[in-house]
């Protein structure tokens, strides 16, 4: 019964991982796009000097790397129990808030497991682990809750859509590569341009 007890929660406790690590890989996609897309644009504006390209560029790969590290790093270590995660009294804390009917009840029976192995134990054990057989721990945690941060991964699609369907891509891309290639100068182009027709005229546009 023990072996049964610990199984159903080992199995919730994995699947409160692989939500998290679901809902990670969707905000790092959607924060860490949206904030670099934040610099593109800053630097197609504004054309930063190499210095500030250089502090925009380490800044935004120490961000991407926080965001990995906290948001699908450590998840997957712990789904995976690379790393130990939630306890098995954290855990039944978690399923009692999600079962009403099971509230504090899956807790204590954890809490007797500790007072060893006697007969007397056992047998409460036993006859309190009986009462969760109906409950499948693994419901407690819905996977579809995490469809709420899918908002976080479409944003940054939803922006740079209108770029690649009217063909100026290239005031992205270009921007993302000077960001890059900090250690390069670049000259803004001047906001005209002129163009002669013949010898007697001379046209300007205005960039």
């Amino acid at each position: 019964m023990r072996a049964v007890l610990d199984g159903k929660l080992d199995k919730f406790i994995r699947r409160y991982y692989l939500s998290a690590l679901i809902r990670g890989v969707m905000l790092f996609f959607g924060l860490g796009m949206l904030y670099a897309l934040f610099w593109v644009f800053i630097e197609h504006f504004f054309w930063l000097p190499s210095t500030g390209r250089g502090l925009v560029f380490w800044c935004l790969l120490l961000f991407e790397m926080f965001l990995f590290y906290t948001l699908i790093f450590i998840p997957a270590t712990k789904y995976f129990k690379i790393k130990n995660g939630i306890n098995n009294q954290e855990a039944a804390t978690l399923i009692g808030a999600a079962f009403p009917e099971i509230k504090d009840k899956l807790l204590n029976t954890i809490q007797i497991k500790k007072q060893g192995d006697s007969e007397l134990v056992l047998a409460s054990i036993q006859q309190k682990t009986l009462q969760f057989n109906p409950f499948s721990f693994e419901r407690a945690v819905k996977l579809k809750d995490n469809l709420k941060y899918l908002k976080y991964a479409i944003a940054p699609l939803l922006i740079l859509a209108p770029f690649y369907l009217f063909g100026k891509q290239d005031s992205i891309e270009n921007s993302f590569k000077r960001m890059v290639d900090y250690k390069t100068t670049y000259v803004a182009p001047p906001p005209f341009s002129f163009h002669i027709s013949n010898k007697d005229q001379i046209s300007l546009y205005l960039r």
